[in-house]
């Protein structure tokens, strides 16, 4: 009867993070450029660790972000890992300011053994995003022209992934990822005056993207000794050229005689072209000492210098992330001992992100960075982990006219884990 709980809730939380994919995120004038807010591909722990996970393993976690992973998983376990996101985030400027905020459902994923070297997982994430509404005027002899900016959606990630065990210490994985999603994008220029001869211009383009990419991970786990462990991992993300396509539509509205005139100055429907995902590299290192102390690390490196959508390049430059983590449990994770706060994981990181944003031709790149803190609470008579993670940084600042966007992010995130091939004889 549990399990059929559990499977009634893992298709209602499928369901809701579908519906919830839908629906916008919270916004940033800085996802007018590129394909958005490239989103974080980690999970409970990872987050409070400071986003660090390309060389961590668990028999009853996921780690997306290297699927290499998979094959640590328990041969007898079946896990879930389901998340939400409450965020709030301070924009400002030079002349002006806003608070914004929005709770989502983030995502879903599975993983379970195939044999005991061969483990698999499956899910749907978000990969960015994109949410912004600006308006500037400017003047000109006597004359007030208005300028908006708008734009809204993003690109979702569904992903089937397997990992194989080589010998004892060596794992390879991969990830089949589909990418699939919309980005709406609006400019307009308006004339204060309805003067005959004044132009008002729109432009709408919508973008549609659908198409597959790799993902390719390894991690050497290295037992130096009874109580201490140590795993370097790699990942590597092909250059890809994504399949897309474009509708675009240039209207005006020309003011005569108090009546408006709306013509179509060009259309573009189901226009065929690609969108470039540059090829990223990734490593990291894991050290645990006796169940007890993780210390990870982890760098990113993703060059958008020639990327291209639809033939165009954007204000985009080599990304380069960096994050440190730590988790303690006093008891250590599977110790039998009875004292609950001693069996809480106490997490916190660290992270430095040098984004593909840049302005003023090169010489202003956007940075990214912050600290966070959590919490893995395990749940009593069961492998199921809640974990609170709390993230504060800051994005960008107030020099040449740029934005500075502070947040705090507050990640709940349940890790299911259950044996699923064994049948009991007390349920």
């Amino acid at each position: 009867m549990q399990k059929l709980i559990r499977w009634f809730f893992a298709f209602l939380a499928l369901a809701c993070v579908g519906s919830a994919f839908a629906q916008d995120r919270i916004g940033s004038p800085y996802t007018r450029y590129g394909v958005g807010d490239l989103l974080s591909r980690n999970f409970g722990d990872s987050k409070a660790m400071g986003g660090t996970s390309l060389a961590l393993r668990s028999t009853n976690k996921l780690y997306v972000a290297n699927p290499a992973s998979y094959s640590a998983i328990d041969s007898l376990n079946f896990v879930m890992e389901v998340g939400l996101t409450a965020a709030l985030k301070r924009m400002e400027s030079e002349n002006q300011n806003a608070v914004l905020n929005d709770f989502n459902l983030d995502y879903l994923s599975f993983g379970f053994p195939v044999t005991n070297w061969w483990g698999a997982s499956f899910g749907l994430l978000p990969y960015s995003n994109v949410g912004y509404d600006l308006m500037s005027t400017e003047s000109f002899q006597g004359l007030e022209a208005n300028y908006h900016y708008a734009g809204s959606g993003g690109m979702n990630q569904a992903y089937f992934g397997s990992s194989f065990k080589l010998n004892k210490s060596l794992s390879l994985g991969v990830n089949v990822n589909y990418l699939f999603g919309s980005i709406h994008r609006t400019n307009a220029v308006t004339f204060s005056r309805d003067d005959p001869g004044m132009v008002n211009v729109t432009e709408k383009n919508s973008m549609y993207f659908s198409d597959f990419y790799l993902s390719l991970g390894l991690q050497y786990d290295w037992q130096l000794n009874d109580d201490n462990n140590l795993t370097l991992g790699l990942m590597w993300e092909n250059n890809s050229e994504l399949n897309a396509k474009q509708d675009l539509l240039v209207t005006n509205a020309l003011s005569i005689s108090s009546s408006a005139v709306i013509d179509t100055l060009l259309f573009q429907g189901d226009q065929e072209g690609t969108v470039t995902l540059p090829m990223s590299v990734g490593a990291g290192v894991a050290y645990e000492h006796s169940d007890k102390l993780i210390l990870a690390a982890d760098f990113y490196l993703q060059d958008w210098t020639n990327a291209q959508m639809f033939g165009e390049t954007d204000s985009l430059g080599l990304s380069q992330r960096v994050s440190l983590g730590v988790e303690w449990t006093p008891d250590g994770k599977n110790s039998p001992g009875l004292k609950y706060w001693k069996k809480v994981r106490y997490r916190g990181g660290a992270y430095y992100n040098n984004t593909y944003l840049q302005f003023n031709q090169g010489d202003t790149q956007i940075d990214d960075f912050g600290i966070s803190f959590g919490l893995g609470l395990p749940l009593k008579r069961s492998n199921t982990t809640f974990n609170l993670s709390l993230e504060l940084g800051q994005r960008g600042s107030l020099q040449n006219n740029l934005v500075r966007e502070q947040y705090l992010v507050v990640g709940m995130n349940f890790s299911l884990s259950d044996i699923w091939f064994i049948k009991r004889k007390f349920d």
